[in-house]
């Protein structure tokens, strides 16, 4: 017994859950079914909407274009006349009265000067000297030349009825001459208005500017105030030409379903729309009953067929009612297929009598609206066209085939203001019985001229685009938005390795199984980024390389690709255009000179650096043939330094008991060693292998310190002077060394060319190239310093000088001589900004001409130190540290009557001990060269132990040591031997200083 109640409650559920389904269906269906009702009844309405405004607007345009023919004929008539002329002209007076009478509009005509007061009317009480310059006609017309301006909609004073002004300003030599106004009444408008209305709805028509005022419309008040805020609302619908919508109107905010056009050459636009709800009403009737039917059939399942009855009876009544609205919708259409210049045509098959409409009649150029089916060919076609509209008609009926044919109206219709023949186009259908025969022959005519020259136009302008791109030898492909191909060329063709275009004519999905696109780096480029599909995207690319391979034959090349899409202006894409070219022999030319350029370049480098390897060994070359030269004449002056040390230093111990004669010969001594140490350093500076380091030199005192050298060396029949023009020379920017060596190279060729002696004179002075022509010796425009080396030798004749400065000529015997040292002087000069030249004549002696840049503003030379006084008071611990006892203990005394406390060491290792076992020193100063642990490591280990300690380093040459740890910024300075005290006791001081201030 439980188990029969079970069973009959899962039947019970099921058919529930049956039930509840069967009734989700209908109310689903019956919800789609509304959304999809509204949508197509919104539609109807805008398309209905839309053949109004066709219709209305061309009624406004002919109401528009008759009040501008108007005003153009008073304006003709006027002419240029003032105010007192026109009103004296009795003709003129009738001419406006009878163009107002005979209006179908019912038009008011006045003409009003610059100063705004009315010359003359169509109606002569208008006619007085008020003001009326501030009227929106005047300004309006005023401020737009040459264009007719429609003023917004005004309540008329005598009488008071509704209308609106068409003004165009008056023109006389140039200046503005007042304006022409009409004031159609809107009383005929608004009664065509209503006839186009339907009584059962509220319908409303409206004339606005494109800027929102309104002209006109069908609904009261008739004359609206000017509202801003919706005047710019309503100008921002009018965006576009024409168009329909639905929804709040910006006028009243009512829901409503409308369409608007703006008519041709006028910024004037017609609206029409309608009540929403109205337009909606067939709709909520219909979903309310197809919901009623829905509910129905989920409550009642079971009365289907009375459910299926109702049903029947719902639709009947919405076919009804659709009907109705069809046939409303077909008058509508055909009022506004009359408005916009549509003909329709009907022919009774039967009788063979036909009616054209009145549109049709005019497209035509006929009298009558009737014809037969036996006389219209003749009537109404061109006689070349006949054939082939019969042809097409005889298809029609035959078949079954819609009706289309473009023909020519037979004469006497005349052609188009440009001369060109008419073109008709004529569509329709045959509607047959049923059994099978044409009954009735039905459609429109309409003008297709302007649309046939449009096609004439862009079908030359195709061929001329075919043209050229066959002319070209990139391969050029324009190319649809839809996907398929619009154009290639022939170069398109033999790109892809086709036979012809025909054959490349695909579409692009049918590309990849052909031809595989890759990158430069060889990875697969899919269809998407494919270049066609990269412009339909909208991206643009100049000469994009990829490689494609042909798939059926494996034959792979490079192409160079550039694309861009093709717009509407600035919106949608339209198409794209790409073009391609084979770069695959350029790719191998440009491999091949890659690899030449390389080749060259290691060459070149190969060449550079052997060239430069010469020159260098050359260069060791000659500064070893110059020392060799001086040896003789600094082994000289040394003799004479130590024989004034020696002398003076055995006169200071013979006469230790008379301390004026120890001053005095110490002083001696102290003169000779300084000048050792000179000529010490300048042997160490030019014996140097530098590269070349500018500098700023002081010609001068290079000059004084050269002549002391080459006075010994160049030996006693050889003169040495110096000629300088200026008492004050500025400083020359230079490599000193390379200067040196220069200098003492021309010396020797000097002393070489003076067998029996002679002067060698060393001149320099400054001198401005100016620029506007070319110097002697190809110097650019500046300041420079010009040194001459001359000599009273026996001087060189034509041949030699012209190849006095070629590298490895000389006139020397063999093993005495290189031959570079004026070529590597010029090489010098020009390095350094200048130039070299030579003059020589044979027994005139020879000179020599360097020209050196200047050095710019010009640095005062330090001041010398006074006298350095020991310094009193400092008791600073210094450890002195040098090998040589000699020059340890004479330093150790200096510094100690300097007022420091020194302490001595040997050597590095014994100096370690020193700080190891806690000695306090403030500086370490320690000889650079010593056995074992050198200077420079010393100082090392010493801040290791004592971080901070300042030092000094004294060498007599300056290696790659002492400039390393000179170089590290670690408070060491480095002082070359012989050193003064003065020098020795301010780079003390310095260091101190630093160590106190950190």
């Amino acid at each position: 017994m439980q188990g029969l109640v079970t069973a009959g409650f899962a039947e019970r559920a099921r058919l529930a859950a049956s039930v509840i389904c069967a009734a989700l269906v209908p109310l689903a269906l019956w919800g789609w079914m509304a959304v999809q009702t509204r949508a197509d009844a919104l539609q109807a309405a805008m398309a209905d909407q839309r053949r109004v405004v066709d219709a209305l607007g061309e009624h406004a345009l002919r109401l528009l274009e008759t009040q501008a023919l108007l005003i153009d004929i008073v304006d003709r008539v006027a002419g240029g006349r003032d105010c007192a002329t026109l009103r004296a002209d009795a003709q003129f007076q009738d001419l406006l009265r009878l163009s107002a009478a005979d209006s179908t509009t019912g038009t008011l005509l006045w003409v009003v000067n610059a100063d705004g007061r009315i010359c003359m009317a169509s109606d002569p009480r208008y006619v007085d000297d008020r003001d009326r310059s501030f009227r929106e006609y005047f300004t309006g017309a005023r401020d737009a030349p040459g264009q007719h301006y429609v003023a917004r909609a005004i309540m008329g004073i005598s009488p008071p009825v509704p209308t609106f002004n068409i003004s165009r300003a008056r023109w006389r030599n140039g200046a503005f001459n007042g304006v022409i106004v009409t004031a159609p009444s809107l009383g005929n408008l608004l009664e065509y208005w209503n006839k186009a209305l339907d009584p059962a709805r509220t319908q409303r028509i409206t004339l606005f500017r494109t800027d929102g005022a309104t002209i006109a419309r069908s609904w009261p008040p008739l004359v609206p105030p000017a509202d801003a805020a919706v005047e710019h609302r309503v100008a921002a619908i009018f965006s576009t030409a024409q168009g329909a919508h639905h929804g709040h109107s910006v006028v009243d905010g009512r829901p409503r379903v409308g369409a608007w056009r703006t008519l041709p050459d006028w910024n004037v636009v017609v609206s029409s729309s309608e009540n929403e709800i109205e337009v909606l009403a067939p709709w909520r009737q219909e979903t309310t009953i197809y919901g009623a039917l829905a509910g129905l059939v989920a409550l009642l399942l079971g009365a289907l067929s009375w459910m299926l009855l109702r049903g029947r009876q719902a639709l009947e009544r919405t076919v009804a009612e659709r009907t109705h609205a069809l046939r409303r919708s077909e008058a509508r259409l055909k009022l506004a297929t009359a408005g916009a210049g549509v003909g329709t045509w009907e022919l009774d098959l039967f009788s063979g009598q036909g009616l054209w409409s009145p549109e049709s009649a005019a497209l035509l150029g006929m009298r009558r609206e009737s014809f037969t089916a036996a006389d219209w060919l003749e009537d109404a076609v061109h006689p070349d066209d006949r054939a082939e509209v019969a042809a097409c008609w005889q298809r029609a009926l035959d078949d079954g085939a819609p009706y289309d044919m473009e023909f020519r109206p037979a004469p006497p219709l005349a052609p188009t203001a440009a001369g060109q023949p008419r073109w008709l186009a004529a569509r329709g259908r045959i509607e047959r019985g049923g059994d099978g025969r044409p009954l009735r022959a039905a459609g429109i005519l309409i003008d297709v001229t302007a649309r046939r020259r449009v096609e004439t136009a862009l079908a030359e302008s195709r061929a001329r685009l075919e043209a050229a791109l066959a002319s070209m030898t990139d391969a050029v492909l324009i190319q649809g938005a839809g996907g398929g191909f619009t154009l290639v060329n022939d170069a398109f063709a033999g790109y892809h390795r086709f036979a012809d275009r025909q054959e490349a004519l695909r579409r692009l999905d049918e590309y990849p199984a052909l031809f595989e696109l890759v990158t430069e780096a060889g990875a697969p480029v899919p269809c998407e980024q494919w270049p066609v599909a990269r412009a339909l995207r909208g991206e643009t690319a100049v000469a994009l390389v990829a490689r494609l391979r042909r798939r059926d034959s494996d034959e792979t090349w490079f192409g160079s690709y550039s694309f861009a899409p093709i717009r509407d202006g600035d919106g949608p894409i339209l198409g794209a255009v790409v073009t391609a070219r084979d770069i695959t022999r350029q790719r191998a030319a440009e491999a091949a000179l890659h690899d030449l350029n390389r080749r060259l370049e290691e060459r070149v480098r190969a060449e550079v650096a052997a060239r430069e390897e010469a020159q260098e060994r050359a260069t060791h070359a000659q500064r070893l043939q110059a020392l060799g030269q001086l040896a003789g004449g600094i082994a000289h002056d040394f003799n004479n330094i130590l024989q004034a040390v020696e002398t003076g230093t055995t006169l200071i111990v013979n006469r230790a008991a008379d301390p004026a004669s120890v001053r005095r010969f110490a002083a001696t001594v102290l003169r000779a060693t300084a000048r050792g140490g000179a000529i010490t350093r300048r042997l160490l500076a030019f014996a140097r292998r530098d590269e070349l380091r500018a500098e700023r030199i002081d010609l001068p005192g290079l000059l004084e310190g050269l002549r002391d050298v080459l006075a010994q060396t160049l030996g006693s029949p050889i003169t040495v002077r110096i000629a300088l023009e200026e008492p004050v020379l500025p400083a020359v920017m230079a490599d000193r060394g390379q200067l040196e060596t220069v200098l003492v190279n021309l010396a020797t060729n000097a002393r070489d060319a003076m067998p029996g002696g002679g002067t060698l004179v060393f001149a320099a002075t400054t001198e401005l190239v100016a620029a506007g022509g070319p110097h002697r010796a190809g110097l650019q425009p500046g300041r420079y310093v010009r040194l001459a080396v001359t000599d009273s030798g026996t001087g060189m004749d034509r041949a030699t000088l012209a190849r006095a400065m070629e590298p490895f000529f000389t006139t020397k015997p063999q093993d005495q001589g290189t031959g570079l040292g004026l070529s590597m002087a010029r090489g010098f000069a020009e390095q350094s900004g200048g130039s070299l030249a030579i003059d020589s004549a044979p027994g005139q002696g020879t000179t020599v001409t360097l020209w050196l840049p200047l050095a710019g503003a010009q640095r005062e030379a330090p001041a010398p130190r006074p006298g350095v006084a020991p310094v009193a008071g400092l008791a600073r611990r210094l450890l002195l540290v040098d090998d040589e006892e000699m020059v340890r203990e004479t330093l150790a005394a200096t510094l100690e009557d300097a007022g420091f406390v020194v302490l001595g060491a040997g050597s590095g290792q014994e100096a370690l001990a020193l700080l190891e076992a806690g000695e306090a020193v403030d500086m370490i100063i320690s000889d650079i060269s010593m056995p074992g642990l050198d200077g420079p490591a010393l100082i090392r280990a010493a801040q290791q132990r004592r971080p901070g300690l300042p030092g000094i380093l004294l060498t007599g040459f300056a290696g790659e040591a002492s400039q390393l740890i000179a170089g590290e910024g670690s408070g060491v300075s480095l002082l070359r031997k012989p050193v003064g005290l003065a020098g020795l006791l301010d780079a003390i001081e310095a260091a101190l200083g630093a160590r106190a201030g950190a």
